[in-house]
């Protein structure tokens, strides 16, 4: 079992140096508002109350970012569409 153990460990401490922590990460700083130039400052949900949401402007609702339903839309296409 050792000898296994000697052979992953160098895989296992890439994904988690490389892969894992990056995206934890990322994950983590998701949640904050941070122009690194100041320290990040929690605000939760509030970027993705942003960018998924939808305001009222003109009559109608209107989505905060209508380019990321399009770019959602060509993600899904994308990898749906061409395999």
């Amino acid at each position: 079992m050792w000898p296994a153990i000697a052979f992953l460990l160098p895989n296992i401490i890439g994904f988690l140096a490389f892969t894992a922590g990056p995206v934890l990460g990322s994950m983590v700083l998701s949640f904050t508002s941070w122009n690194l130039l100041s320290p990040p400052r929690w605000i939760g949900l509030s970027n993705y109350a942003d960018l998924l949401g939808f305001h009222q402007a003109g009559g109608s609702w209107t989505a905060n970012d209508p380019n990321f339903w399009r770019y959602l839309g060509n993600t899904l296409f994308l990898l749906l569409g061409l395999p």
